[in-house]
């Protein structure tokens, strides 16, 4: 996790990244060159998440990343802040450990009373959680969980959200 504390800064008024900048104690943005404080508003930092791709590659927030998960690719985001994770993703793989519940109640209820016990089940396993996290949006829907070690060994980075946005279309 020694890449933890790298981050990439985004120029915004030269649309690219831009090297040469370090972050001072009070948190203010300083060209290594010319040794002014950068103006916030003109920059985006991207904190390094210490972790990894599939290949290798290390991840950043504003990457776009392809998260395949029981063979199934979604194309996302990571970000950082306050995320409510889901069971979208995983959540066939979710069914199948508690399948024997839903069978069980299947034979006693009728189809009606199984998806509002499915639902329910999507409800009651929703968390709020602060951190790193993958966000995957289609037209009427938000799919959000957090970054780990364990699934970010089936992420690849494509892109990111500057140079690519179009990666994120639907």
């Amino acid at each position: 996790m020694e890449d933890r504390l790298k981050f990439r800064v985004f120029d915004k008024k030269e649309n690219c990244y831009s090297d040469g900048y370090y972050i001072q104690d009070d948190g203010a943005l300083v060209d290594e060159v010319e040794g002014y404080i950068a103006i916030e508003d003109d920059f985006i930092i991207e904190q390094c998440t210490g972790l990894k791709d599939k290949n290798g590659k290390l991840i950043f927030e504003g990457d776009i990343i392809n998260y395949t998960v029981d063979g199934e690719t979604f194309s996302g985001i990571l970000e950082y802040g306050g995320y409510t994770g889901s069971l979208g993703f995983g959540y066939s793989s979710y069914c199948k450990t508690i399948g024997y519940l839903l069978a069980k109640f299947a034979r006693i209820a009728n189809e009606d009373i199984t998806h509002k016990f499915v639902e329910h089940l999507r409800r009651t396993y929703t968390s709020m959680s602060v951190g790193y996290y993958f966000k995957h949006e289609t037209k009427t829907s938000v799919y959000s969980f957090g970054l780990t070690t364990a699934n970010a060994s089936d992420m690849e980075v494509i892109g990111n959200i500057h140079n690519n946005p179009e990666l994120l279309e639907y």
